[in-house]
């Protein structure tokens, strides 16, 4: 009976209560996304900094080496001297090496160059031999020769490109809107090969000009590459890779120096490894990351801001306490005569204290439920939307911390409701039986 007066109470009320739901849910849902987002992105982040014990690039940001070599973000730092390259593959510390050439882009998907040694990166530190090789071949083969590539398998799935499908590279890592537009006429300018090749001799100093702004602005190279694998999904940034041969990107832009990006470093130890570090960053050629320490340095400057984050969201989560009471309170108000009757047809204090009660519970645990639905939703899109701008996979799962969060919210609402309740238990009977 006490259970038909609350939801009966509840439904002549619906849409105060239903706003209280409603705010209650946003600041419950925003609170997890704060918790389920700090904790997937660092893991996704370091399972993919994972494979990579050293990376060596020119002198520069640590952090945009990193990202550059890893993420495929950034601009690259600059180039590693084809000697300092020649001497990590000789020397007796290191095990494997390797290389990265950047530069040239198709639809924005960057162009990787590097060598067969790639196959063998396996997902963690100090791989055991059971595991299996990131890259792995889903179509075709791995490329043998210049102008041949393997593509990742988010730019296969969104180019549409296939084996055996040929493409023009764009030079710089970005592309263009005018670049974009460009590959749409590629056919078209085919055609019109010589008469262009005409205009390029009239017009000798405009396109001089041209070559010097190629790096900022971009421009097609006329040695189109050829499609002859697909790798099957890493769930890494390097799904949004094409892969070639670093002959094919010295080729491309004609260097006589063959100068790398940058260079994976695996030490056959430790004692090794930090060996190598001190040596090339005491040096004027090159520095060398160690992927840990830089994502260490990073999850640092996400933690603090993470802290922000959750401090507000704690203060959110406290206004919607604050409004759960506030309704409740105003709802025993409001009914202070209904509660008069029903004491005078027999209900004891006990029974509207308890009719209180349960409203406060059925508010409280339906914003609840929606509140982690709505924020394992939120927290998905998030995490998706990570994913397809940065390649970064952060898979979003269950956490014991959830169960503690929502306790501790259900024991906090249903208290903060006992003011409401013992008001209520305080009726007046008398007093709110008399005519008004």
């Amino acid at each position: 009976m006490l259970l038909k007066i609350a939801l009966r109470d509840l439904q002549q009320k619906f849409l105060q209560h239903a706003l209280t739901v409603l705010v209650a849910t946003v600041a419950i849902g925003f609170s997890l996304v704060v918790l389920l987002m700090a904790a997937s992105v660092q893991q996704g982040m370091t399972d993919t900094s994972q494979p990579f014990d050293m990376i060596v690039g020119a002198k520069g940001s640590a952090s945009q080496l990193i990202f550059n070599t890893i993420f495929l973000q950034e601009n690259p730092v600059g180039n590693v001297p084809e000697s300092l390259y020649d001497q990590l593959q000789e020397d007796d510390r290191v095990a494997e090496t390797i290389p990265f050439g950047f530069g040239d882009n198709y639809q924005g998907y960057r162009i990787v160059g590097t060598t067969n040694a790639i196959l063998e990166l396996r997902p963690g530190y100090k791989a055991k031999a059971e595991e299996e090789p990131l890259f792995q071949i889903k179509e075709g083969r791995f490329f043998e020769k210049a102008y041949e590539v393997v593509l990742g398998s988010d730019v296969a799935q969104k180019t549409g490109l296939k084996i055996g499908d040929q493409f023009k590279a764009v030079h710089g890592i970005v592309q263009s809107i005018e670049d974009e537009a460009e590959d749409h006429h590629d056919e078209d300018e085919d055609h019109d090969e010589d008469e262009d090749h005409h205009d390029e001799d009239e017009d000798h100093d405009e396109d001089e000009h041209h070559d010097e702004s190629a790096v900022e602005q971009g421009h097609h190279h006329h040695t189109p590459y050829t499609v002859v694998g697909i790798l099957d999904w890493m769930h890494r940034p390097y799904d949004k890779g094409i892969f070639t041969s670093l002959e094919s990107v010295w080729e491309m832009h004609g260097s006589e120096h063959h100068d790398v990006t940058a260079v994976m470093v695996t030490p056959k130890d430790y004692t090794g490894l930090y060996q190598i570090y001190q040596e090339i960053n005491n040096g004027n050629e090159a520095q060398a990351a160690l992927p840990g320490a830089v994502m260490g340095n990073i999850f640092d400057t996400l933690g603090q801001s993470a802290e922000v984050l959750t401090v507000v969201s704690y203060i959110v989560l406290a206004m919607a306490l604050i409004t759960i009471v506030l309704s409740l309170y105003w709802s025993v108000l409001t009914r202070t005569r209904e509660n008069a009757i029903l004491r005078a047809i027999g209900a004891g204090r006990r029974d509207i204290l308890i009719v209180v009660l349960i409203e406060s519970a059925i508010i409280v645990f339906a914003s609840i439920l929606l509140g982690l639905g709505f924020g394992h939703l939120l927290a998905y899109g998030v995490s998706s939307y990570l994913q397809e701008t940065m390649a970064i996979y952060s898979p979003v799962s269950f956490m014991m911390q959830e169960i503690r969060l929502m306790a501790v919210i259900a024991v906090l609402a249903i208290g903060a409701s006992l003011l409401p309740a013992v008001n209520a238990y305080r009726t007046d009977v008398a007093k709110n039986l008399m005519p008004k």
